[in-house]
């Protein structure tokens, strides 16, 4: 089974595909190029979407924008019959508590993972060796898992693309409660 794990965003979404051991795939898309995937996502693989919930206080117009999105996602991916899940599910699932912030999601997929390496670091006669310079200049920062022939780079919020993509695949996996969308 594989679980593709949507994090959307107003003008950019983020995506991870998670087989239960490795990240497959993990990138960052325009919306509109989003649509276009999930449009066309393998008979293989599930779609996970975060979701967003009702919330007590006045929200930005992003969010009402990333909402629009959301609902446009899950039609694209119709055929595949897309699973939805709130953050804070996310968040419990993960961290094991709900006000846990993005990188203490992040700290808590790399424990269960592995330690990760920078994209400088090489692999010479098996053993890594790390360089003193972190990053080339202008470079972005990148990450990349410990096992390098199997796990895909993840940087960005593309750790919380992750982070629903596993969440969901734990869930399916252990008989949890989810929300599915049908066509």
């Amino acid at each position: 089974m594989k679980v593709m794990g949507v994090d959307p965003g107003p003008e950019e979404s983020h995506l991870a595909y998670w087989d239960g051991i490795h990240v497959l795939y993990s990138r960052s898309y325009t919306n509109i190029d989003m649509l276009h995937i999930l449009s066309m996502v393998e008979d293989d693989c599930l779609v996970a979407i975060e979701y967003i919930t009702t919330m007590t206080f006045r929200v930005p117009q992003t969010v009402m924008d990333t909402a629009v999105w959301v609902g446009q996602f899950i039609y694209a991916s119709r055929h595949r019959g897309p699973y939805t899940i709130k953050r804070l599910d996310i968040k419990k699932h993960i961290c094991g508590r709900g006000n846990a912030k993005d990188t203490d999601i992040r700290n808590a997929i790399v424990g269960d993972l592995g330690e990760l390496w920078s994209w400088q670091d090489m692999i010479r006669d098996g053993e890594i060796v790390r360089k003193k310079s972190g990053r080339f200049k202008g470079e972005p920062k990148k990450e990349r898992l410990l096992n390098p022939a199997y796990c895909e780079p993840v940087s960005g919020d593309q750790w919380q693309a992750l982070a629903v993509a596993k969440t969901v695949y734990d869930l399916i996996k252990n008989g949890g409660e989810l929300r599915r969308w049908h066509h």
